[in-house]
């Protein structure tokens, strides 16, 4: 077998048990791929290596009705377009001689496809619990987090913010706490992942058409 074949029978390798290491998703007509499941919990547990107490937000990004970007790079400018809000916020802060709690952004992400919503991305955000704790109010007009991830997403689509908000969807039961130092930690890493765990799916994912349906922060 060459190394390519076997590289890639590794990547789409998949599972249906519903406890694999970590409390998932996994079903018998919902198989999860087995290297993405790694990943997200490698990105979590370097999430919670950079911060002890992690915020995490899921969040659904959509392209416009028609738009389609096979190449991914706008959500390589969305992310780019938030690290340097935060950037900024606390530089702010700093200068106003505030005590700045520094975010090193981490991510995971999953591309899917249906027909009623086309293409979208469902995306779980990780911050620095001791900055960030809430989205905010999402019909104020104030600086907070959810309008900074609108911000994020009309700098990468290159639209107007009141145009791109109705993209950026909040599901139900967004927020995840962990604190590495909890008595509850297992508990609370355990819901992250099962929620997460969706995200390695096999179904609603496109194949063979050139561009990637999941992907994650590198650093």
């Amino acid at each position: 077998m060459s190394f390519q074949s076997s590289t890639t029978s590794r990547l789409q390798t998949t599972t249906t048990n519903k406890y694999f290491k970590w409390d998932t998703q996994a079903h018998k007509e919902q198989p999860l791929f087995i290297h993405q499941l790694a990943i997200m919990e490698q990105v979590i547990s370097k999430a919670l290596c950079d911060h002890k107490r992690t915020f995490a937000v899921r969040v659904d990004l959509r392209l416009p009705k028609g738009e389609v970007d096979s190449s991914n790079n706008v959500l390589k400018r969305f992310f780019a377009s938030l690290k340097a809000q935060i950037k900024s916020h606390e530089a702010r802060k700093h200068k106003a001689g505030g005590l700045v709690h520094k975010t090193n952004l981490r991510y995971i992400w999953a591309r899917e496809h249906n027909h009623s919503l086309h293409h979208h991305y469902h995306v779980v955000l990780l911050f620095n619990k001791d900055q960030f704790s809430t989205l905010g109010n999402f019909e104020s007009e104030k600086v907070n987090l959810f309008n900074r991830i609108v911000t994020a997403w009309a700098s990468a689509l290159a639209k107007p913010f009141e145009e791109v908000k109705c993209l950026v969807h909040i599901p139900k039961n967004p927020y995840y706490i962990l604190d590495a130092n909890s008595l509850q930690f297992t508990e609370q890493f355990n819901a992250l992942f099962h929620r997460v765990s969706y995200f390695a799916k096999v179904r609603t994912k496109q194949f063979g058409e050139g561009h990637r349906t999941f992907g994650c922060s590198q650093k």
